[in-house]
This record gives structure tokens, sequence and C-alpha cells, in this order.
């Protein structure tokens, strides 16, 4: 399906992957509805929208079905899907009948074709996170460089240089933190607001990653999002327990630059 150049026609009678999947003027944009079974498993609105938002649960359906589709329920629109474009298909077990040219692309393609499932009854955050993975290694391959014909430069790096901090310095990163162990990988961040409590997971290369799976390079970022609201202070928003108390970051790291362990572990900076 995909030795076929997107400038050049497919052979009489087929239909690459791109073809199948592509974005079309009459197609417009629409979430695959999670089963009531799974929106209770995310126990708060924020959870749920956020899952539901993810690329993993969007589909391109003619603009027509889509609307045809709104009150339906995923049980009944998956019998439906099987009729929409190949990606959209895939939902369906149907899809993996009889399908020469579908099962020709997944043993062409192992890493790929072992990330295509049929849902069938229940489609849930899991099925998300699922489908997200699909849709990254389908990109990967749809738009390789290479694959397109273009060269790809070869990236040099700039000399590294090793840089002092001074205390007057605030642009420490979480990724600095966990580079010195000041903080350590899949450290547990608390926060609240309103009420509400939120948590996430620091990662080993210093992102954040929220319960939902996304990932955000910096503390604000992942707080505002979780918030909805444009402006938050993820410094003062996130806690780590230490002992029997919660320390916020900004506390952390401002007692990382006062005992000088940023500049002893000597961080290089680009």
């Amino acid at each position: 399906w995909f030795e076929a150049s997107p400038r050049r026609a497919a052979p009489k009678g087929h239909k690459t992957f791109i073809s199948c999947t592509a974005p079309h003027p009459a197609r417009s944009p629409t979430y695959i509805d999670l089963t009531f079974r799974a929106r209770g498993a995310l126990k708060t609105q924020a959870k749920f929208h956020s899952t539901r938002n993810r690329l993993g649960a969007l589909l391109l359906l003619s603009k027509s079905d889509n609307a045809s589709y709104q009150a339906d329920t995923y049980t009944d629109k998956v019998n439906y899907y099987y009729k929409q474009n190949l990606l959209a298909a895939s939902l369906n077990e149907i899809s993996y009948r009889k399908n020469p040219g579908f099962s020709k692309f997944r043993k062409r393609s192992p890493a790929v074709g072992k990330l295509f499932h049929p849902y069938v009854g229940d489609f849930t955050a899991k099925a998300v996170d699922e489908r997200q993975k699909l849709y990254q290694a389908l990109c990967e391959i749809i738009w390789d460089p290479t694959r397109l014909g273009f060269d790809v430069p070869k990236v040099h790096r700039p000399e590294q240089r090793v840089a002092r901090r001074t205390r007057a310095r605030y642009d420490v990163k979480v990724g600095d933190l966990v580079a010195t162990g000041t903080i350590k990988p899949n450290e547990q961040l608390h926060g609240e607001y309103k009420g509400q409590q939120y948590s996430a997971v620091v990662q080993r290369d210093g992102r954040i990653r929220i319960d939902s799976g996304e990932l955000f390079n910096a503390p604000s970022a992942a707080a505002m999002f979780l918030i909805d609201r444009q402006a938050c202070n993820g410094w003062e928003f996130w806690k780590i327990r230490r002992g029997t108390r919660k320390m916020t970051l900004k506390s952390i790291r401002d007692e990382a630059l006062r005992t000088g362990r940023l500049e002893q572990e000597g961080l290089q900076l680009v």
C-alpha cells in the first residue's frame, strides 16, 4: 500500500493506504464515543474530557454520515464504521476477514500491523491510548522523509559548555532536578484546585505525564491543561511528598539553588 508515490496514481482498481485515510474535503472530524462503562472508569469530568480529546479517539468520516451517527452509541456506530475509510473500518472486526490488501499491509509492516485491533462492545481509555500509538506509527511511515525522496541532513549539535547556576537564576527545569537526583524519576506529583485532586508522574527526561497519558515539558503547562485555565504557576501548583509533608516544586527548586546542588553537579547547558 505504501509503494505508490503520493504524486503517482495507484494501479487501476487499487487504493493506497494514504488514499483510504487522508483527510478529504467532504469528511469531517469526529471523536469516537467512550462507552458508558469506560466513562465510569474516568472518575472526574476533567479526566473524561482529557481522554476523549486525545488524538487516539479521532476519526474522519463523511460529513453526512457523521451527522447521522450523532445520537448512536459506540456499539451501534462501529457497525457503520465498516463502510467508511479503512482507518475507521479497522475498528470493526469484519475488516479483518477476507481483506487481502489490509492483511498484506499488516504483514509487510508488522510493527504497525500489530497495533491494529477491532474494538467490539467497549471503547475504553486503554483503546484511546492504543489507537494513538497506531496513529503515530502510521504517520512515521506515511511521512517518512526517505520514502518521500527527501535527503535528511545530519544534525550537528553545538559544542556543550559547562555553566554555573547562581541563586539569582531561575531558569531551572524539572529535568535539571531529575538529572541531579533532587527529584527521582517516577515520583508522584499532587495538585489541588477548587477541591479537585490531580496527580501526575515525573518522567526520566523531566517531562510530566498526567493520568490520561499526555506529556508536558513544563509543570505549568500540565497544570493549565488539567484545570482548564490559561494561567497557572505549576511550580506552586504541584507538590511532592517528602516524609510527612508535601513540598512544592518551587520550594524543592529553591532549596537546590540555595545549597548549590545544581552547581556541584556541573550541569551542561547548550
